[in-house]
């Protein structure tokens, strides 16, 4: 279930993540947030694995590659 009080992507993998959610839900409610299920993947993982001031920097790095990648295409 996707949190109602949720900001954005990080808020709501980080409270779907404490509440117990699997891999696989989290990365289901995403999709249905508009994520591919690549980019669902990698914002789980950048959550799981980085300390608190490193995952902005990691999520403006993955948006970045997105939008070069969308843009030269």
């Amino acid at each position: 279930m996707i949190p109602k009080n949720a900001r954005n992507f990080v808020d709501i993998v980080k409270e779907m993540v404490s509440e117990g959610e699997s891999f696989n839900e989290v990365i289901s409610n995403l999709q249905m947030l508009g994520l591919s299920r690549r980019d669902a993947e990698k914002l789980l993982g950048i959550v799981e694995t980085k300390s608190s001031d490193k995952v902005e920097e990691a999520i403006q790095k993955m948006v970045k590659i997105k939008a070069e990648t969308v843009y030269n295409a």
